[in-house]
């Protein structure tokens, strides 16, 4: 389902744009929100200016146009401009794998959900199946695939299915997640805490599996897919999730998963790592985000006891419920 790389031209376009900003960029990683977030605004200008500037396929600036027109107006909780949004995303996309397809997707991920002027049916319509199908998997509120005699009642289960038979939909779904966590900290902190959970428990190991951050080819982001799932045995993607979720929790399957997703702020994590625990309380920007609820040991026998007070996503870690206590 790949589609051709862009033109010579817009390739070099984006590998300056991308060189322009590697120092920023990946001095920080997925995990540092608020370096991520100077990133996006510094290069807000320059991804217009260069999505402009291409040497454009009639449907990338049919995309460009349609974006503008369905978000024309709207605004994020930081009260940027949403169009922002979709111009960062499929700038991210394009200077990673170059791929217009995928770019389009980018530039179109939120349009059915957010705009009357948009449907699915349009976008698969005038953009194509492989477009119609990424923009489809990562709509929110949709239960089956246009087109398709199948249904979902998992969200998550859903674009991960679809990014089993496209890897596109996963690097899509990434680079979204990326940039609103850029911006997190203009959600009320109990979103931010679900936002980070979530994360924590299927964004973060798919971005160390597929490299996501790296330019390469999507024939080798496909590859290093499939090769996860063969090595893994997982064959669904109810499978995958519990996958993702047991490499980042301990003793958390998809239906505790659901439960603490609910009601996220009233959990109690725990881990035994002393170091793990000096690098947290070493880490400026975890301070406002992590309260310590219990310590003891040393580093001999050790064990911490903390909650989320904000959005945060902690790199390979390896957490558990302590306890939960819904609120209900």
């Amino acid at each position: 389902m790949l589609a051709n790389d862009f033109p010579v031209l817009s390739v070099a376009l984006f590998n300056k744009y991308n060189t322009i900003h590697t120092n920023l960029l990946y001095s920080c990683s997925f995990f540092c929100y608020d370096k991520l977030h100077r990133f996006f605004q510094s290069s807000l200008n320059t991804s217009i200016n260069i999505l402009r500037s291409l040497c454009l396929s009639p449907q990338l600036q049919a995309a460009i146009d349609l974006a503008t027109k369905a978000h024309l107006g709207q605004k994020r909780y930081s009260g940027e401009p949403y169009v922002t949004h979709v111009f960062a995303v499929a700038t991210r996309l394009a200077s990673l794998y170059g791929n217009d397809e995928l770019t389009i997707a980018g530039l179109l991920h939120d349009t059915v959900e957010d705009s009357e002027v948009v449907s699915r049916e349009m976008i698969y319509e005038v953009f194509g199946q492989s477009v119609g199908f990424m923009v489809d998997a990562v709509s929110k509120n949709l239960q089956d695939f246009f087109g398709m005699d199948i249904q979902f009642t998992d969200k998550i289960e859903r674009f991960l299915w679809a990014g089993m038979k496209d890897c596109r939909v996963l690097l899509l779904k990434l680079a979204d997640r990326e940039h609103n966590l850029a911006t997190v900290g203009h959600l009320m902190s109990n979103k931010q805490v679900r936002m980070g959970f979530e994360t924590q428990a299927i964004y973060a190991p798919l971005i160390e599996r597929l490299c996501f951050g790296e330019a390469c080819m999507l024939q080798h982001v496909s590859k290093s897919l499939g090769e996860y799932l063969l090595s893994a045995n997982i064959t669904s993607a109810y499978a995958l999730k519990e996958h993702l979720i047991a490499e980042s929790f301990a003793n958390v399957n998809g239906e505790l998963f659901g439960m603490l997703y609910s009601d996220i702020t009233n959990v109690v994590w725990q881990i035994d790592s002393y170091s793990q625990y000096q690098k947290m309380c070493a880490d400026e920007f975890l301070r406002d985000k992590i309260s310590f609820l219990k310590v003891k040991g040393g580093s001999d026998c050790f064990d911490a006891f903390f909650k989320f007070t904000k959005g945060a996503v902690l790199e390979r870690a390896n957490l558990r419920p302590g306890y939960y206590k819904s609120s209900s």
